[in-house]
Formats: structure tokens, C-alpha cells, sequence
């Protein structure tokens, strides 16, 4: 298993409760950004939406089975990770978002609400908005956690994780195949499943995937605690009257510093980052994000007023997209797997995503969606 981010250590879980001897190769998160040149990962934050609405069925149902699977995998690991909040998809009166989220709901008997914009108190959403609301199975997980807790129960299943970057891996004549690690270690495996991410080397997969790696920045609002019981999570698309038309907004999350912010982002502003110096100059804060900063902080100044002149700071991350829109789930040859591409849905869906990708180690899922490759 190389990769034990969200998708990863999901999947290792899931292949060691299987009965497979599996070892993981992963890195630690750095104690300082600016001093590390090696891999970075996007679950180093305490703050992701999860939800069983969505716009796209297929994504839908994967956020189903995971969620449904959140408190079986707090109670076993004894790591709290998901804080049932609710959700809310908005929009202007006729939004094909809202439309979608409420026919998803509809499909997949989701018990959910439409919610008039007064009712949500210190959100000013505007007279002229069309708000769908889910109450439970929806909310925000703490993406640090959830991969600690599936770590744990992965250990406690057999699997062995290493703490080591992985620099190269080719077939060995031994029909296994040779990993070998930055620190000059050597190992022989009999298959293996690359889930690297967003630092995914394509020189190592031995394919051509289609993969957008995109840099995005995030707004942290710090706030007060009274704050953090007024609203669930949010999700805007084609909206109306604010700087940004499409964007999320997490509920106050408690950070390691101990404060709690509010977060917004956005995938309107476009950052691709082709090589792994441009993703490690991305983590180290590089590059100009002044027009994401300036339209995340109107935006949520406008609608929630009360956090103006509050101290702010940016957080960055890096998605990974597909062609399809969906992971890449698929056997490269006979001895090399791949799950890639969390096309900024992952986070939510990552306990589902890796029990289908260890699947793929026995044959009995179908692989779902198939690689494009040039």
C-alpha cells in the first residue's frame, strides 16, 4: 500500500480485515511547512462537509455508505471524527443545484427540508434565496481523525505502516514487485496499490493517467464559541449577489491551536500545479492567491456580517481531478492497482472509496470507473 491518506488508509484497513499481509507506506505530516520538501497531504486540516445529499448519484451513494459506517468506525477506534451538524444547499430560486440535491434526496429517501433564508439567524442568505436542508447523517468530519482512526483499526487488524517516501517501484523477476524508499530501504511485494494523491508521481504508475492537480486556498474566520451551535455546513452554486458563485462554508471547527474558526473555499480560481516542486511551493505558500483571498472574505462577510474585522488566515490544500469525475479505481497490470483522484469529493466518501479499492485485490467489485488514459 503506497499512500495512507484518506482513500489509503481506508483501503488498508479494508485489505487487512480481509486477511491480506499488508504493509503501508505513508509520510508524517511536517511540524514545519516551510522546512519540508517531501510529500504533503490535504487531510492535514480538522475541517471537511460530509453529506449524503449531492448533485451526482454515484457520489451520493458512496457518501451513503460511508456515512453509515461513521459510528462503527468511531466506537471501534475510539476516535470521534464526526460532528452530525447537518447541511444546507443554497442557491438563487430555481438553482439547478438545489433542484439536484433535492431530487437526490427524493431517490435515495432522504428525509430532507426546504428552509426559508430567516430561519438561519446569523446567516444572511437574502430574501431571494432557495435553501435545501439536511438535519442528520450530515455535518462535518475532521479528516486528521477519520485517518488516525482507520490507521488504528487497520494496525489492530495486521497491517504494518512505515513512515517512509516512496521513490521507486518496478515488477521484480520474482513476479512481485521491488519498493524501494527516499531512506534506501528495499522491499518485494506481491501486488500493490498506489493511493497517492494529489504528490501521485505518474513516473511510478507505469500509465499515462489524465490527472489535474489543482492548488486551493482556503479562508479560516476565527470566531467565538457561541457562533458554533448557530449553523450547519454549507454549499452554494450559482448564487447570486456575492464575489463567488459557487463555494462551501464549514461551521466553527476546533483547530489544533485551540481556536475555532469558520471556513469558506471556493474551485473558481484555478491553480494547477504540473510538477512536485510546484506542489511543495504551493504547501510552502507560494504563489499569488490575493483575488481567492479578497472574494472568499467579501463573500463571507456579506452573508455573515457579525465575523467582519475578525482575525483571519489562509489554509491550502490540493485537489486531484479525473476525466470522469470519479476516482480512478482499476488495475495498471497484474500487479499494480490504483486509487487516485478524490476530485474534491473524497473526503466524505473515503471509507467507501478504499473498501472498493481493496476489493479490486479479490475480484468480486466491478471496477468502477475504468481508466482513461492517453
Amino acid at each position: 500500500m503506497v499512500g495512507c491518506g484518506m482513500i489509503g488508509s481506508a483501503a488498508m484497513k479494508y485489505l487487512a480485515l480481509a486477511g491480506v499481509d499488508v504493509v503501508g507506506f505513508s509520510s508524517r505530516e511536517p511540524s514545519s511547512y516551510a522546512d519540508h520538501d517531501g510529500v504533503f497531504a490535504s487531510h492535514y486540516d480538522a475541517g471537511r462537509i460530509t453529506r449524503t445529499l449531492d448533485g451526482d448519484r454515484d457520489w451520493a451513494r458512496m457518501a451513503r455508505a460511508s456515512v453509515d459506517r461513521y459510528s462503527d468506525l468511531e466506537h471501534e477506534s475510539g476516535v470521534a471524527f464526526y460532528d452530525a451538524v447537518g447541511f444546507a444547499a443554497f442557491g438563487p430560486p430555481g438553482s439547478r443545484y438545489v433542484d439536484c440535491v433535492r431530487n437526490i434526496a427524493d431517490d435515495f429517501s432522504t428525509v430532507s427540508r426546504t428552509v426559508r433564508p430567516e430561519d438561519f439567524g446569523i446567516i444572511d442568505f437574502g430574501a431571494n434565496t432557495e435553501i435545501e436542508a439536511q438535519d442528520t447523517d450530515a455535518g462535518v468530519i475532521n479528516p486528521r481523525e477519520l485517518v488516525r482512526a482507520q490507521l488504528i483499526l487497520a494496525e489492530r487488524a495486521g497491517a504494518e505502516i512505515r513512515y517512509e517516501e516512496v521513490a521507486r517501484i518496478e515488477p521484480n523477476a520474482r513476479d512481485g514487485v521491488s519498493i524501494e524508499t527516499i531512506e534506501g530501504n528495499s522491499f518485494v511485494v506481491h501486488r500493490v496499490l498506489i493511493a497517492t494523491g494529489g504528490f501521485t508521481d505518474l513516473s511510478l504508475t507505469g500509465a499515462r493517467l489524465q490527472l489535474d492537480v489543482q492548488g486551493r486556498v482556503v479562508l479560516l474566520v476565527e470566531v467565538d464559541q457561541e457562533v458554533a451551535s448557530a449553523m450547519p455546513s454549507l454549499i452554494a452554486e450559482d448564487a447570486e449577489g456575492l464575489a463567488l458563485s459557487e463555494f462551501y462554508i464549514l461551521p466553527p471547527v476546533l483547530y489544533p491551536d485551540g481556536k475555532r474558526y469558520l471556513k469558506i473555499g471556493t474551485a473558481e480560481f484555478n491553480h494547477p500545479l504540473k510538477s512536485r516542486a510546484d506542489k511543495i511551493s504551493w504547501f510552502h505558500g507560494k504563489g499569488d492567491v490575493s483575488g481567492d483571498i479578497h472574494a472568499l472574505r467579501r463573500t463571507i462577510e456579506t452573508l455573515i456580517p457579525s465575523i467582519r474585522d475578525r482575525t483571519m488566515r489562509q489554509l491550502r490544500c490540493v485537489i486531484t481531478y479525473t476525466v470522469s469525475g470519479y476516482p480512478y479505481l482499476d488495475w495498471l497490470n497484474d500487479r499494480t492497482a490504483i486509487a487516485l483522484g478524490g476530485c474534491g469529493q473524497a473526503a466524505k466518501s473515503s471509507d467507501e472509496i478504499g473498501r472498493l479499492a481493496a476489493r479490486l485485490f479479490d475480484g468480486d467489485e466491478m471496477r468502477y470507473p475504468a481508466i482513461t488514459a492517453e
